[in-house]
């Protein structure tokens, strides 16, 4: 059923590949756009947890107002699952631990695009809210909320003239084992 959903959420992605919405100087007119994106996190140390190997998904839902050629506003939703380096634990001697990680961040970024002919190149500024939670299985757990500076950038590749091939790398200044986050999603504009 889930590989059904999702075969039906692409066929409709590109069945709205035919509207014009660009020309070769952008928008015309104001538009919506929506990018579902999975995520890569590359780990890093914090509050003494080393992550690494953090999957998860992202979708970032963006406006572009009339006559904004190149700026647009967007709103990034995302969600991460990942472990921590393996390390002694507090039981067995010699046994080891690994933390179980989790990751949600909600983010509003102002987005600036330069296209260019085949392609454009992105860059965001933005303000982000994570929430993290690590589990150390048999011993303990604690949550942490941060607020911090969120910036992206990447490169968009035109598919249609509704949708483009997008790939990201995102970083914040919250101190998180989360890391850099690299994203790779569909853009479709409405």
């Amino acid at each position: 059923m889930k590989k059904l959903s999702i075969l039906a959420l692409f066929c409709g992605l590109f069945s709205l590949a035919g509207d014009p919405i660009h020309n070769q100087h952008g928008p015309q007119t104001a538009h919506f756009y929506l990018t579902p994106k999975p995520l890569y996190g590359s780990g890093d140390t914090a509050a003494g947890i080393r992550g690494e190997n953090t999957w998860g998904g992202a979708m970032d839902f963006g406006y572009q107002p009339a006559g904004w050629k190149r700026l647009s506003l967007e709103i990034n939703a995302s969600y991460a699952k990942g472990d921590g380096i393996p390390r002694p634990g507090k039981g067995k001697k010699g046994a080891l631990v690994e933390e179980d990680l989790t990751y949600r961040g909600l983010g509003g970024f102002l987005a600036y695009t330069h296209r260019l002919s085949w392609a454009a190149l992105v860059g965001k500024l933005g303000y982000k809210y994570e929430h993290e939670k690590a589990e150390i299985p048999g011993e303990a757990s604690f949550t942490k909320d941060d607020t911090g500076l969120a910036y992206a950038l990447g490169i968009e590749f035109h598919l249609s003239k509704r949708l483009e091939l997008v790939l990201e790398g995102e970083g914040t200044t919250i101190d998180s084992p989360f890391g850099f986050g690299v994203q790779l999603g569909l853009k479709v504009l409405f």
